[in-house]
């Protein structure tokens, strides 16, 4: 009778040892392609482009329409005048202004109507002397153009 006893405490001794190498090799694999391949949920502005996420796809789109768009305060009459990137007017859009009232953080919508082809116009607001300031978006369809404005008297 063989009454030999194989030593399996040196073959697991071994695997441990592999997967421990195993695991360091795997870490700084990581470490490498972090340190190379930026993602960009570490870019600082992250939670600014998920908030304004429509804001910047419309923008986009507009761009890519050629859009611009010119607004003055004539007469007591907010006119705008839209164009495309040929330079035709925009016809058979809509415009509407949000309008800042002053420090209350409260602003006012004024909706602007079509008077000419690419010329849409509205009713100065009441308490507006010298300039009026908030965001003009023209839509037409699927497209759309959203700025930033002051409009002077």
């Amino acid at each position: 009778m063989n009454n030999e006893q194989t030593d399996t405490g040196r073959f697991w001794k071994r695997v441990l040892a592999g997967l421990f190498v195993l695991f360091v090799a795997a870490m700084a694999l990581s470490f490498v392609i972090a340190g190379r391949k930026v993602s960009k949920v570490v870019d600082t502005e992250y939670y600014s482009h998920g908030l304004h996420y429509g804001e910047a796809r419309d923008r986009d789109r507009a761009a890519a329409a050629g859009w611009r768009m010119t607004a003055a305060l004539s007469r007591g009459r907010l006119q705008l005048q839209v164009r495309d990137a040929a330079g035709t007017p925009l016809s058979g859009g809509t415009a509407i202004f949000e309008v800042q009232t002053g420090d209350s953080g409260k602003n006012d919508t004024l909706v602007l109507v079509e008077t000419n082809p690419g010329i849409y116009s509205a009713p100065q607001p009441a308490g507006a002397w010298s300039e009026l300031r908030g965001t003009m978006r023209v839509s037409r369809g699927a497209n759309a153009l959203q700025e930033r404005m002051v409009i002077f008297n």
